[in-house]
């Protein structure tokens, strides 16, 4: 299950994933940009199964935030995607809805 949030970021309940495909519904995500001490970025590159940009190239982490704030999605990503857990700090919130769809973005370091 996956958060639906409003054009301003208030929660508005849980769908499904699926019922965001239609592009009629707005959620968070968060991403995670992790670089190791000489300023490399870790990178991943996405699952040929993916449905949104199969096989590119992405953040070190990344997810959809369900019934969480954008922290503890980032917390449970990192274990789920590269098995760590490092301290992070939030760099920015972006909204990237257009005619309400699309999704809030958080970035963190």
């Amino acid at each position: 299950m996956i958060s639906e949030v409003d054009k301003n970021d208030n929660f508005l309940g849980l769908r499904e994933r699926e019922e965001f495909y239609s592009g009629e519904h707005i959620h968070r995500a968060a991403q995670l940009i992790l670089l190791n001490p000489e300023n490399k970025m870790l990178i991943q590159k996405r699952s040929p199964q993916k449905r949104w940009y199969p096989e590119r190239y992405t953040y070190s982490v990344s997810g959809t935030v369900a019934a969480e704030s954008y922290e503890a999605c980032m917390e449970r990503e990192m274990l789920e995607e590269i098995g760590i857990s490092v301290p992070f700090r939030k760099l920015f919130k972006i909204s990237c809805i257009f005619e309400n769809k699309g999704a809030f973005h958080t970035v963190f370091s």
